[in-house]
């Protein structure tokens, strides 16, 4: 069934209001998760890091959890009754989706946090607890459904950017398997590829990227 619950909030004004606020109405009113990322993706688009972190951070709370599993036993079981355990199935299946969406999110900004390390000196503890804490996030993600693709391919740069570039090309490689069509997930493999010096493969990659995206500069770039 569609959840028709109507929350409204500006997104403009999220500056002069406090993220507790915004937490406290996401929760009260139990928003779907979809409506969290969505929020906490506003933060992140301006700039309001902390924000994105706790709306995202609030969503996956143990509290949170166990409101939203309470509330998804109770719609099955009213979908069950109703002669509809598959569409019940369904709603599981949307739910566990946007879960691993979130955790996604929050590993790949870890990742980031960590990208902007490496060329810093004297930062290798904070780089590793980014990493630490990225692999955290994705793990759960991988418990979750380990054939989403995304997650492989957060997984594929969290090792590239460890240096571990043989589990990179596997992830990314696991990333291709379960969407054979994923941009990022080329890119990574094109990067891999390059990193060994296998010049020939890296630029099949990239057109095959290419192919399926022509406006990307990264691509145009490696081209």
């Amino acid at each position: 069934a569609e959840d028709h619950t109507a929350i409204q909030i500006d997104v403009d004004s999220l500056k002069d209001t406090d993220v507790g606020d915004i937490t406290y109405i996401l929760g009260m009113e139990l928003a779907p998760l979809r409506k969290w990322l969505q929020i906490a993706v506003e933060y992140y688009k301006r700039g309001m890091l902390d924000g994105f972190q706790e709306i995202l951070d609030s969503a996956t709370s143990e509290d949170a959890t166990n409101a939203f599993e309470k509330q998804m036993a109770e719609k099955i079981e009213t979908l069950k009754k109703s002669h509809k355990a598959l569409q019940g199935k369904e709603e599981r299946k949307k739910f566990e989706e946007q879960r691993i969406q979130i955790f996604n999110a929050r590993a790949a900004y870890e990742i980031e946090c960590a990208v902007k390390l490496m060329a810093s000196k004297g930062e290798k503890e904070k780089r590793d607890a980014h990493e630490a804490k990225a692999a955290r996030y994705l793990n759960t993600a991988m418990a979750l459904k380990e054939d989403n693709a995304f997650t492989n391919v957060c997984r594929g740069l969290l090792y590239f950017v460890k240096r571990s570039v043989k589990e990179a090309a596997r992830s990314f490689d696991n990333a291709l398997r379960f969407d054979k069509r994923n941009v990022p997930a080329l890119l990574g493999k094109a990067c891999t590829q390059f990193h060994r010096s296998d010049y020939t493969e890296a630029l099949k990659t990239y057109k095959a990227a290419l192919e399926l995206n022509s406006s990307l500069v990264e691509i145009r770039v490696g081209v």
